[in-house]
C-alpha cells in the first residue's frame, strides 16, 4: 500500500464508466490508502451513485449542489488524508501497472505526469507524452500532457497551486498547471510509458467539438490568463480553439464581452495589448469578407484605444522620438504630419509624461530649393503641442546625401541630443514618405487605406513587451509602394498588365480573390525568366489612387518615375496567425526601424558602396547585419505603415530608373556579401552585385520580347515608350562591369 488518495470526480450520470473506472483503481498492483469519489450534486444524487457502485470499496462525498469537476476535484482533496492525491476522470481507465510505474522510485516526488493514449471506436493511439519540462508558455498556448486522469501530486503541492478553479467550465487542465508551474515543484516525475487511458466516448465530454463549455471555459481562461500572453502565445492560442472545437476567440462579439468585463473589472490596462492584438489580426481577416465588417472591426478598435487612454495608471511609452531624413520629395512633410496628427486624434494616444510627448527630429537634406523652402514653410506653421519639431540640417555644400550617408548623419544627430533608446523611450526611424495608414485589400473597391486600427499603440506595445526581453530592435516594415527599382520589377507588372482585361472593366469592383491574394509569395525580388505559376496574380485595382481609377498614361508615367503600378506590399501577404508579425530574426531592414537600446544606435554601422558616381542602396540593411554581427537583437515586427512613395526630384525619369537599378545591385551585392561572410570581401560583393544585374538584364530581354510582341495588350504609344526604355535600360546596364579599380574604398564610407 502506498500513502496516496485516489479522487474520482463524477455526475452520476455515467454509472458504467465510473464502475469501469473504480475497477481500475482496485485492480491496480500497488494499492492506495483511500479511494474517493466526488459526486458534484447534491445528497439525493449521492444516494443514487451509492446504488450505482455495487459496494465498492470507496468514500462518496458530494459537493452538495452542481459546481463542476474543478469544485469536486478540491472538495475531494479537502477530504483526503494520504501524502499524494491522485486524480482519475470517471470516463478515464488507468492500466493495472499506472500507480507502480509512479511509485516505482519511492514517493520522494512532488509531481508525476503520466503518459495516456486515447480510445476511440476505432482504433488506440499514443495520445500525448508529459513535458520534460513545466514552462508557462506550454500551458498558455496548449495542453501539454496534463488531464484529470494523469496527475499525482503532494497534498502539499496541491494546497500552493490553490487547486482547481471553479469559475472554468473548460480549460481547468491548463489552468491547473499553468498555477502548478507558478508554484514550482521540485521534484518532477516523468512516466513516458502510455499507462492512463482516455476515452473519447459518445457521451458529454468537456474536450468535444461543439460541447458547450468551450466558448465560455475558452473566455474565463483567457480573462484569467490572457495579460500574460504575448501576442504570438495567444494567436497560437487562437488557431488550436479553431482546430480543435471550431470556436475563435477573437469573433467581435467575444472581444466586446472581454473588454466589458475586463473594463468592469479594472484590468483592462492588463488586457490591452493581448485585446489590440486580437482586434487588428481580426480587422485584416475582415478585409477579405467585407468592408462593413472592416469598419466594425476598426470602430471596436478606437472604443478599446480611448477606453484605455482614460485608465490611470497604465503601462505606456514615457516618450516617442522620431528621426525622419527629408529628400526632395515635394509635399512629404506636410503629408507626414497630417497623417500623425489623424493618428493622433483617432486613437487618442498620449504618454506617460506631461507636455510634448513625441518630438520629431527633420534631418533636413533637400536639394531643391523650392522643396526644401516649401518643408521651411510647413514646419514653421506647425503649432500642435502634442509634438515637439527639432531639425538638423546638412550642410548646403554637401546636400543631397546618399540616403545611407543621411541615415548615418541621422544617427549622429541623435546622439548629439542625448537620445538614448530605451524601451519606454523608443526612437522611430521612419521614412518622410511613410503615413500612419495601412494599405488592406478590399473586395468593393480593390484596395483601400484604414487608419490601421492604432499603429501608435502597437508599436508602443511591441516595444514594452519585447525591449525588456532584450530586444533591441524592431522593423516594421510598410504596406503600399514596395522599396523596389522599377526596373527590377518591369517584366513582373507588365505581366500582370497583360491581362485579359480592359482599362474599364479593371475599375469596374471586385475581380480579383483578396483571400488568394494574401496567401500568395512575396514576388518583387523574383527576376527569374519562369517563375512559378503561383506567383502570377494579376493587378486589379490602382491601388495607389484613393478613386481606385486608372489610364494607361498614368501607369506608363509612374514606372518612367520608378513607382510600381501592381502588386503593392501588403501587411498579411502569407497568411501569419498575427498581424504584429512573429519577430523573427531580420535580415533586411527598411525605413521603419523602431530602435529600443543604445547599443543599435550605431551610425559607424551605415556602410555603402560606390561604382563612378553612383552609390550603394541598402544601407539600413547593412546595418542591421552589422549590428547583429556586433550581437545586437533585430527582430522583425509588423507595423506597416502606408508607403506613399512619390518621385523626388532631380535626374530625368529614365537616367533615374537605370541609375537605382545599379545602386540597387551595388547594394545588394554588399548586404548579401555581408549577410554570407559577415565581412566586407570585394570578390564577394562584385559577384553577387554582377549577378542582380545580370538578372535584371535578362529580365529586361523578356519585356522586349514581350513589348515588340505582336499579340502584346498594351496601347501602342505605352507599349513603344516602354519599350525604348527598356532597350536603352538592357544596354546601359549590361555595360556595367565591377572591378576592384571601380569601387571606392569601403573605409571611406565609414569615415566620420
Amino acid at each position: 500500500m502506498i500513502d496516496a488518495a485516489v479522487i474520482i470526480p463524477t455526475r452520476g450520470d455515467r454509472p458504467t464508466f465510473l464502475r469501469r473506472a473504480l475497477s481500475s483503481v482496485l485492480a491496480q498492483t500497488t494499492r492506495p490508502r483511500e479511494i474517493l469519489v466526488v459526486v458534484d450534486g447534491d445528497d439525493a444524487r449521492r444516494t443514487e451513485v451509492l446504488s450505482q457502485i455495487d459496494g465498492l470499496p470507496c468514500r462518496v462525498l458530494s459537493t452538495g449542489r452542481p459546481r463542476g469537476a474543478g469544485a469536486a476535484r478540491n472538495q475531494g482533496a479537502r477530504e483526503a488524508r494520504a501524502h499524494h492525491l491522485c486524480f482519475l476522470d470517471d470516463d478515464d481507465v488507468w492500466k493495472p501497472g499506472y500507480l507502480a510505474a509512479v511509485f516505482a522510485e519511492g514517493p520522494g516526488f512532488d509531481l508525476a505526469l503520466t503518459a495516456f493514449e486515447k480510445h476511440t471506436h476505432d482504433a488506440i493511439r499514443p495520445e500525448k507524452v508529459p513535458p520534460q519540462e513545466l514552462t508557462r508558455t506550454a500551458f498558455l498556448v496548449a495542453n501539454p500532457g496534463i488531464r484529470g486522469s494523469n496527475l499525482v501530486l503532494t497534498r502539499a503541492l496541491y494546497g500552493k497551486a490553490e487547486g482547481f478553479s471553479e469559475h472554468l467550465p473548460a480549460f481547468n487542465d491548463m489552468d491547473f498547471g499553468l498555477r502548478l508551474v507558478e508554484a514550482r515543484p521540485v521534484h518532477y516525475r516523468r512516466i513516458c510509458e502510455p499507462l492512463v487511458e482516455y476515452h473519447a466516448h459518445d457521451g458529454e465530454r468537456l474536450s468535444r467539438r461543439g460541447a458547450s463549455a468551450i466558448p465560455p471555459g475558452m473566455e474565463g481562461f483567457l480573462d484569467a490568463h490572457g495579460p500574460t500572453m504575448d501576442h504570438r502565445q495567444e494567436a497560437a492560442f487562437r488557431a488550436r480553439a479553431i482546430a480543435l472545437w471550431d470556436v475563435d476567440p477573437w469573433t467581435l462579439p467575444a472581444l466586446e464581452r472581454r473588454l466589458l468585463r475586463a473594463s468592469k473589472a479594472g484590468t483592462l490596462p492588463a488586457h490591452f495589448p493581448g485585446l489590440l492584438h486580437a482586434a487588428e489580426t481580426a480587422l485584416l481577416e475582415a478585409t477579405c469578407r467585407s468592408d462593413d465588417e472592416t469598419d466594425a472591426h476598426q470602430a471596436f478598435i478606437d472604443r478599446l484605444s480611448h477606453a484605455f487612454e482614460r485608465e490611470r495608471g497604465a503601462p505606456r511609452l514615457r516618450r516617442l522620438r522620431l528621426l525622419v531624413i527629408t529628400t526632395d520629395t515635394p509635399g512629404s512633410v506636410a503629408g507626414f504630419l497630417a497623417s500623425l496628427q489623424t493618428a493622433l486624434d483617432r486613437s487618442g494616444w498620449r504618454l506617460g509624461i506631461e507636455g510634448p510627448g513625441i518630438e520629431i527630429l527633420f534631418v533636413r537634406n533637400d536639394q531643391d530649393p523650392e522643396v526644401d523652402q516649401a518643408h521651411d514653410a510647413v514646419l514653421r506653421r506647425w503649432t500642435d503641442r502634442r509634438v515637439a519639431i527639432t531639425q538638423h540640417d546638412v550642410p548646403r555644400a554637401d546636400r543631397p546625401l546618399s540616403l545611407t550617408e543621411a541615415r548615418r548623419f541621422a544617427h549622429r544627430a541623435a546622439q548629439h541630443r542625448a537620445w538614448t533608446p530605451s524601451p519606454d523611450e523608443p526612437l522611430w526611424m521612419l521614412d518622410e514618405d511613410f503615413r500612419f495608414e495601412m494599405l488592406v485589400p478590399s473586395n468593393t473597391r480593390g484596395f483601400r487605406l484604414v487608419p490601421g486600427g492604432s499603429l501608435l499603440h502597437r508599436v508602443a506595445c511591441l516595444a514594452l513587451q519585447h525591449g525588456p526581453r532584450g530586444v533591441d530592435a524592431l522593423l516594421g516594415g510598410n504596406s503600399g509602394a514596395p522599396p523596389v527599382p522599377a526596373l527590377g520589377t518591369l517584366r513582373r507588372q507588365l505581366l500582370d498588365l497583360a491581362t485579359p482585361a480592359t482599362p474599364e472593366r479593371l475599375t469596374e469592383g471586385p475581380l480579383h480573390p483578396t483571400a488568394v491574394q494574401l496567401g500568395r509569395r512575396d514576388a518583387y525580388y523574383d527576376l527569374s525568366t519562369d517563375p512559378l505559376p503561383e506567383l502570377h496574380v494579376p493587378m486589379r485595382m490602382a491601388w495607389w489612387s484613393r478613386s481606385g481609377a486608372w489610364s494607361w498614361e498614368t501607369v506608363v508615367d509612374r514606372l518612367l518615375q520608378g513607382l510600381p503600378v501592381t502588386r503593392p506590399a501588403l501587411p498579411w501577404l502569407g497568411a501569419p496567425a498575427s498581424a504584429w508579425g512573429d519577430l523573427e530574426a531580420a535580415s533586411v531592414a527598411g525605413g521603419n526601424t523602431l530602435l529600443l537600446t543604445p547599443r543599435v544606435l550605431r551610425p559607424e554601422d551605415f556602410v555603402q558602396l560606390r561604382w563612378g558616381r553612383i552609390r550603394s542602396r541598402r544601407g539600413d540593411t547593412t546595418w542591421c547585419i552589422t549590428c547583429q554581427a556586433g550581437g545586437a537583437r533585430i527582430a522583425r515586427a509588423s507595423f506597416p505603415l502606408f508607403h506613399d512613395r512619390t518621385p523626388r526630384k532631380g535626374r530625368p525619369p529614365r537616367e533615374s530608373a537605370v541609375h537605382d537599378m545599379i545602386a540597387d545591385a551595388l547594394g545588394v551585392g554588399l548586404y548579401e556579401a555581408l549577410r554570407d561572410t559577415r565581412s566586407l570581401d570585394r570578390p564577394s560583393i562584385e559577384a553577387c552585385a554582377s549577378r542582380r544585374l545580370a538578372a535584371v538584364v535578362e529580365s529586361l530581354g523578356t519585356v522586349i520580347t514581350l513589348l515588340k510582341s505582336s499579340k502584346n495588350a498594351f496601347p501602342e504609344a505605352f507599349g513603344t515608350e516602354l519599350l525604348s526604355v527598356a532597350v536603352r535600360a538592357q544596354v546601359r546596364l549590361a555595360d556595367v562591369r565591377f572591378d576592384a579599380a571601380d569601387l571606392h574604398e569601403m573605409q571611406e564610407a565609414q569615415r566620420p
